[in-house]
This record gives C-alpha cells, structure tokens and sequence, in this order.
C-alpha cells in the first residue's frame, strides 16, 4: 500500500523506468464528497487497482449468471488521499471536500471513502458510520486518465447526538485532601453508545499542575438506568482540584462532550491547610482574617518601577492629599479613614475626580517629543506605553493641545478638575500606586489586564473585587482578565507571556464551585403559519425588520432597488404586523430614496450592504435613548494597521481590529445590560465561531472574546431576544432548521433545535417580535415572481436558571474562580 498526503494538485516525480519500456504517466483522480459533517481529520479516501471478473453462467439449468463486476486486484496498488481542499457553497449553504489522487495510468480502479483511525491528541474522535452513495458510480475505467466528477454523497445510520451526565460520589461535597473520589459517567442515546472517554488535569497543593490524556473506559451496559456507563476512581494525597473531561460517543458517530471540577479541602473544614495563612481564610480562601494594612514598603519585580519607587514618599504625598480631600468632600473626620477598604473608597472616589482619559498616541509624544523625557517603557517587554505613577502626577497634564501622526489634535479639558491624563493602564497604576504607598498590602491591590483593557482587582470588603477606576466603581460586570501584578507580584506583561500571573493564584474567593450552572427549560418556535401570500413583490427587493408604526409589534420593510440601467427612484414599502398577519401595502406606494429606508428603519434589523463600502448597522451602545450608525470598516486583515477592522459609532472610533472580509457583524445588546455591543460571525463563516466586544458606554472592549463556538455551520446567522430577559440571543437557519443559543450571564448557551422544516434554499429568514409579546419570533420570505409568501413561528416560553452548586449566590465564574464578586 501507499499512502500519499496529497496537498494540492502537483504531479507526483516520474518514475525510473527500464530502457525500452514505456513509462506510465501519472494520472488522477478527482471531485467532491459532499454532506460530511464529522471534519475531515477522519477521512481518507482509498483507491485501489481494480481488475474486472467477467459474467459467469451455470451449465445447467437454471443457467443461473453472476454478472460481471470490479473488485480490488489482489496484489495491486493501493493509494490513500488524507488531505482535501474544503469548498464553501453558499446555495444552499454546505460543505464539500475536493479530493485529488495521482495513479498510475493505464490502469482501473475502484474508489471509496472510508473512516481514519487517528490516536486522540486534543480530543478523541468518534467512528462514524454510514453509506457513500456514488453519484458517477466507484469504478474508473482505464480509458480515463483523468478522472474527474468522481462525487460521492454521505448518508449517515444516525444524525441524532448522544446526551450523557457525570455522577460523583463521595463522603462530603467537597472532599478532603487524600479522600478517594468515584466518578461515574453515564450516557444515553436510542441507538447505543460505542465508547467513553475520560481526561482528568489536576492542581496540586503547590501550585503545580498535571494535564491529563484521554482514556478509553470499559463499558458497562445499562449502568444506573443509562444506555451504557462507565466509573473511574480519582486518588492523591496533594490533588487541590480535578478538571474532568468526558466525551461519549454514539453508534453514529456523534459526540457529547461534558466538563466538571471537584475541589478538594477548602474553606469550610475548621483546618488551616489548602494554602491558607488562617484557618479557613487568607491564601485562596476568602480573606477575613488576612490584614490588608501594614506594608509600606515597595518591591522589585519588572514592573516596581511603574509605581515610581524613588519617589515614593511623593506618591504617598498624593495618596494623603487624596484621604483629606475626600474625607472633607464627604464629611468624614480624617481619623476615622484607616481601614484598607475606606482607603479604597477614597482613593478610587478621588483618581477618577481628578484624572482624565487620553490615548497612548497622545502621552508618548507628550512625554517624549514635547517633554524630553526620553522615556521607552517598551523597552521593558509591555508592548504599550506605560507611565509611571510619579510622571502621571507630575508631567502629564503639562501638554495641553498634542498633535498625534495621523493628525488628529487632543486638546486638554475645560474641566479644572482633571489634573492627570493616561489610558486605562495609567488608571491602574495610579491606583494600585497610591494604594500601596498608604499600606495597602500587596496581596489586597493589583493591576488587572484583559485584552484591550486594564484595571484593579482589590480585596474590598474581604473578597476580592473588580475596581473600575475610570469610573472609580466596585464593578459586577463581565471582565475577562488574563493577568494580575504590582510591585512585588506578577509584571505587566499583558502583550508577553513571561511573568504573568493567573489570576486565581492570588484572587480566589471560592475555590471549586463550579457555576452557577445554567439549565435551560422548554423553548421552542411555535407552528409555522402563513402569515401572508400576496401578488405584487419585484426583483431585487431587500428587506429588514423594525416596528415601522411604532404599535409595539414588529413590522416588514421592503425596499425595491432597480437595476443599474433603469433610472428610477427606490421604492420602499411596509407589511404592518396585526399579531396573527402582515397586511399587504397599499396600491399608491410611497417611494423614498434608500438613504431614507435605513433611517426609517431605525434600529431595526435590516442590512444594507455596498461592495467597497463600510457595512452599516443601527444601535445605542451608549443607551442614549437614539439610534447612533454603527460602521464597520471592513476589508483583508493585514491591512489592519491601516485602520482596517476598525468600528465607529457616530465618527468616533469605538473599536480597532474587529471585523475584517468574509466576517458578518451585527449590533445587539448579548448582556441585558442596555448598552448594544458588537457581535461578528466569523470568517470563514464555516467555522461557525462568534465573537462579542461589550460596550461600555463609549467604547467597545474585549478582543475576540469567544461567544460560541462552531455555532453556525453553513447555515444564516441572525440575532434576537427570543426568550425576552433582555439579552440577545443568537439564531442560525440551516437546510430548514432552527438552531437557537440563548445569552446566559456566562456567555451563550449550548444550541439547540428550536424549529424545523422552516426556512429552505432561496428564502429569506428574519427576526423580530411580529406579535409583542416581548420575545422575538421567526419569519420566512420567499419570493417567486410577483407573489410572495411569509411564514411566521412564534417564540414560546423559555426559562434559564442558574444554580450554584457550591449553595453561594449567583456569581460568574472566571479562570475558575469567582469574581467579580456579586455576594454581599
């Protein structure tokens, strides 16, 4: 056998032949396997000489004959192709993988895809099993040296995934340190389980880490009322925390992945241990008995020199100004502040009274160009232009109007209350600066980084907390930070991995609660009824959803656009909602220009898009109470450093690097918290990953925050609030399918099928609430001609509950740990 990685069509060397015989010239074999959906890491197509046995007949009656037929020759050449080039259709919207095998000429062969056995690495993979139906037919005669449309079609035995549940027992919910733990793994499916298997990492007393490898575990039919089941045992003295991983696959070849944690020790046994520095408080217990107070003095790590060490008294001089100013702004004698929490009210009150916002484009040319200060804190490995708290204080409100390269001017504040300028890294340093110089221990303050943003995390009310200081607010927002440091722990290395420091090793307040876990019960489109069928549609009509006679009910607005070569003006109409139908539009219709139909359609959902031009949307990031046009300035992403991938809101750049070609971006609120964000579906759309920046009033945060993965995979995304708790939920239409994930306060949930036999090639699918009950519904297009059809589905009633499985309240989890904290 031979096996070629076939990565392109490029011939294969000739071969050394005898002299005197003609050499056989490489030849191939091609075309396209089609409704694959398992990825084709597990495909190989197989091709095998082929030799011809002729129809055979009996002598005797009944004279019975075996037709002729092809099979692989025994002793023949076989060829694999492992490597295929994959091909996006957008109608309908699938998949296919090209193939291409060079074989000898001259020669038959029969062909056939087949399952690849591959040793799991990142994930196991499941066998799957079905029929390839030829379209041309498998065999390739010898009078074909290039053999193309070979196409084959995959039927699978079983296209309904498995489901599957992790049992733990154990003596207590949180066991101790050394005490066995029995896992058991049960999995459910109609047609049979075919496999388990299990992963554990796990965290040790020290710090340490192991990361585990998938095991294949022997099956147990029937296990505790399951299809089949399996159990694994979990033992060590020094295991703090297990991650487990299970996968179960089916007959089928679909798989279920699930993941839980078991923590053992903690904060609750009456024992000083688990990396305490009390009993059942202080390391990675929440602090009560920790004191915050005390340490004065400013440390060595990379990053000390940002907190200006030898001006260190100076910044306690600051720090002391900041304590009476508020203490007199709030009437508070000044000797009662002397707690670290009151010293955190007053410093976070007073940085964001006094410091404004201003980009590192500005400060660099600031302190360097305008200043002399000579200053490179590049050289330190940030990749940002950090500023030293002393140089905050003292230089950065010296430079009034700046100038940067692209021209744009910065002018100061008419605000006599800002005396200091930086961006959100300055804000962190200044605070954790001022707080260290007044004492406040170097386990209870630090600077906080996430892509794209900075801030603190302190120990405030003895548990650690986000501190916001541009807003000076103990915040209970999403924030997703990759690394914590200040003068003595960690280094701001948020563009470098050297000298990060995971979050959770300084930050934990409640080590090993897993959730709260999110459930999802009932939710579903309704019947899909027509809601209108009516003779008078055109070509090249686009259309869009808002609530066009503001009744609380969303309508349809059409907008006609002629053709290049026809001069007349854009016709714009609206199908009114009544709650069961959509009326048909008057005779005399009104005619507007398209300028006019995306103002009138307002923060509806209606995508008008130009080649060449930015792709526009409708929100209010801000919640001003208006609309506010959303661009997004698109095109290839190495052109990136040339503003490309850019967001603007108005024409103020809210957002770099965001969106690029072949992404779709669209503008919804996905947490509830009345600012709209930025949602993309990837590029390549096949990937089905989405991504969200949140908005945070006048900005867009977050760089490529993974929402869902793999979500739409060749089908239309769209977004809606389908379940009516105030976040936007994410929706894709594929061959006739509804895939639904709600927003959850983690993130989306897992899909789901919410509908099918909906939407088909052609139509056009949309979103919005055509009843007013709150919840957004479905609706389908289709137009033929003069005649159109519209079909509704309404969105029943759905519930998310969250349940903390450690009995704390409803808090996010991060790194595996709470925080920010929403206890009290």
């Amino acid at each position: 056998e031979k096996t070629l990685n076939v990565s392109g069509i490029t011939p294969l060397p000739p071969r050394e032949t005898p002299p005197g015989v003609t050499p056989e010239l490489p030849c191939f074999i091609s075309r396209t396997l089609c409704n694959f959906t398992y990825g084709p890491t597990t495909l190989k197509v197989r091709v095998c000489e082929a030799e011809i046995l002729e129809q055979t007949c009996m002598p005797t009656p009944p004279y019975t004959c075996i037709p002729a037929s092809a099979r692989c020759k025994e002793g023949g050449e076989i060829f694999y192709a492992t490597d295929f080039v994959r091909i996006e259709r957008s109608f309908p919207a699938r998949v296919e993988y090209e193939y291409h095998i060079y074989v000898p000429c001259n020669k038959s062969y029969l062909i056939q895809p087949e399952y690849r056995h591959l040793r799991p690495k990142i994930s196991p993979h499941c066998e799957w099993k079905g029929d390839w139906r030829a379209i041309k037919g498998n065999f390739v005669p010898a009078t074909e040296p290039f053999a193309s449309g070979y196409d084959f079609t995959f039927e699978p035995y079983d296209e309904a995934g498995p489901s599957l549940s992790i049992v733990v027992n154990a003596t207590r919910p949180r066991p101790r340190l050394g005490e066995p733990v029995e896992v058991k793994v049960l999995g459910y499916d109609d047609r049979g389980i075919t496999s388990i298997w299990e992963k554990v990492d796990l965290t040790f007393v020290d710090g340490s880490s192991r990361f585990g490898t998938w095991v294949n575990l022997t099956l147990v039919p029937g296990m505790e009322g399951s299809t089949a089941g399996a159990n694994f045992a979990i033992r060590g003295r020094r295991i703090m925390q297990a991650r487990i991983t299970v996968k179960v696959c089916d007959y089928g070849g679909n798989a279920h992945e699930l993941t839980r944690s078991i923590s053992f020790g903690g904060c609750d046994d009456g024992i000083q241990n688990y990396g305490e520095t009390g009993v059942d408080c202080g390391g990675p217990c929440p602090s009560r008995c920790m004191n915050c107070l005390g340490d004065l003095e400013v440390g060595e790590n990379p990053s000390a020199y940002l907190y200006s060490p030898e001006h260190w008294d100076d910044i306690g001089f600051y720090a002391t100004v900041a304590l009476r100013e508020y203490a007199v702004f709030h009437g508070i004698p000044l000797r009662e502040l002397d707690t670290s929490d009151e010293y955190i009210d007053a410093i976070r009150w007073w940085v964001s009274r006094h410091m404004g916002y201003r980009g590192d484009d500005y400060n660099e040319i600031c302190f360097n160009e305008m200043l002399g200060l000579n200053y490179h804190p590049r050289d330190y490995g940030h990749g940002d232009f950090y500023q030293r708290a002393y140089d905050t204080i003292l230089f950065s409100s010296s430079c009034t109007n700046i100038t940067n390269e692209k021209n744009e001017t910065w002018s100061a504040p008419s605000d006599a209350n800002k005396w200091f300028f930086g961006d959100c890294d300055d804000f962190s340093i200044l605070t954790s600066a001022l707080l260290r110089s007044l004492g406040v221990s170097s386990r209870c303050v630090f600077s906080a980084e996430q892509l794209g943003h900075a801030f603190n995390i302190v120990n405030y009310k003895s548990k650690y907390r986000i501190l916001e200081p541009q807003f000076g607010a103990i915040m209970t927002d999403d924030y997703y930070p990759t690394n914590i440091w200040n003068d003595k722990i960690g280094a701001a290395a948020v563009y470098v991995g050297e000298g990060k420091v995971r979050p959770y090793e300084y930050t934990l307040n409640y080590p090993g609660c897993e959730g709260p876990s999110v459930r999802i019960y009932d939710g579903d489109f309704g019947e899909k009824t027509l809601w209108l069928d009516w003779n008078g549609w055109k070509d090249n009509v686009k259309v869009g959803v808002a609530d066009y006679n503001s009744d609380g009910m969303d309508d349809i607005v059409a907008c006609w656009y002629p053709p290049p070569h026809i001069s007349a003006i854009y016709e714009e109409m609206s199908l009114y909602s009544t709650g069961s139908g959509f009326r048909a539009p008057e005779e005399d219709i009104p005619q507007t220009r398209a300028v006019e139909f995306e103002v009138t359609v307002g923060c509806g959902r209606v995508f008008v898009e130009e080649p060449g031009l930015p792709i526009v949307r409708y929100g209010d990031p801000s919640a001003s109470g208006s609309c506010r046009r959303i661009e997004f300035l698109q095109g290839p992403s190495s052109e990136r450093e040339n503003g490309t991938g850019n967001v603007t809101v108005g024409r103020l750049l809210w957002k770099e690097k965001f969106s690029f070609d072949g992404d779709l971006p669209m503008v919804g609120d996905f947490n509830g918290d009345g600012l709209d964000d930025i949602i993309k579906f990837g590029s390549p759309r096949i990937s089905g990953d989405v991504y969200v920046s949140l908005s945070r009033g006048n900005k867009f945060i977050w760089y490529n925050h993974l929402w869902h993965p793999e979500f739409c995979l060749d089908g239309t995304p769209l977004i809606g609030d389908f379940n009516g708790d105030g976040r936007d939920d994410i929706v894709c239409f594929q061959n006739g399918e509804v895939y639904v994930a709600l927003s959850t306060i983690f993130g989306a949930s897992e899909k789901k099928l919410w509908k099918d036999n909906f939407c088909f090639e052609n139509d056009v699918p949309l979103v919005g609430d055509f009843n007013g009950d709150g919840r957004d519904d479905i609706a389908c297009v289709r137009a033929q001609g003069e005649n159109v059809k519209i079909w509704v589905a309404l969105a029943n009633l759905s519930h998310i509950i969250y349940t903390p499985s450690c009995n704390r309240c409803d808090v996010p989890i991060y790194h595996d740990t709470y925080w920010p904290d929403k206890c009290p």
